[in-house]
């Protein structure tokens, strides 16, 4: 015979040879890459909503941050109504201030209790929202909203059984200051069983609620003398 010797190499990689992936071969990589870029996107979505959810919470601290902000501006303002009122008018409700001379039995300040025998704040001012309950105090709003949106309104209790001038025989919660010896040596001759005796003071609860944007509400209570 004559000619070149075959080629034996020379097939080795064409299609349907040895050494050749074949169809089979490359539906394997294919099957791989869909996997691995299913793997990516839900990984990608996965980042996002938490994302998401980090900056959701943040937003809500915010608001909840600017509500109590907003809460601690009706504290102030409580206190401020209470040190110009006299005595006189401290013994007796004066209801359009939001101001209540005794103190409400069994009160839910933030309206969440409830039950028929609570006293609650009318804090949206429609009644108490219809529901039966033994007292339904009326609180007084602030002006205006803040300059975060949010809605103040805040509510006054002596912390007496009835209204009425206190004494330090009255059913009311006092502060009792110590005895306190006069520290003059030239203006008073007290000797040590003489003493300056001050007056007692009641103690009042202000109850302030802020509600703000996205259903934020801060509800925070305080209690202060005079």
């Amino acid at each position: 015979m004559t000619g070149e010797p075959p080629d034996r190499f020379s097939r080795i990689g064409q299609p349907g040879q040895p050494g050749h992936p074949g169809r089979h071969g490359r539906g394997n990589v294919l099957l791989a890459a869909l996997v691995m870029l299913i793997a990516l996107m839900l990984g990608a979505a996965a980042l996002m909503r938490m994302v998401d959810s980090a900056n959701l919470l943040s937003g809500n601290l915010a608001f909840k941050r600017a509500a109590t902000l907003a809460a601690e501006a009706g504290v102030e303002a409580a206190i401020d109504w209470l040190g110009r009122q006299d005595a006189a008018t401290l013994a007796e409700n004066r209801v359009e201030a939001g101001y209540y001379a005794s103190d409400a039995a069994d009160f839910d300040g933030s309206g969440n209790r409830g039950g028929s025998q609570s006293a609650t704040v009318d804090w949206q001012d429609d009644g108490c929202g219809g529901a039966t309950v033994a007292r339904c105090l009326k609180p007084v709003a602030l002006p205006a909203r803040d300059a975060a949106g949010n809605a103040v309104h805040y509510l006054v209790q002596r912390l007496c059984a009835a209204a009425g001038p206190h004494t330090a025989a009255g059913d009311c919660a006092f502060h009792l200051p110590a005895e306190a010896e006069s520290s003059s040596r030239t203006g008073l001759s007290y000797g040590r069983n003489k003493r300056l005796v001050a007056a007692p003071t009641a103690y009042y609860r202000i109850t302030v609620r802020a509600s703000g944007p996205r259903n934020t509400v801060s509800v925070i209570e305080v209690l202060v003398r005079y």
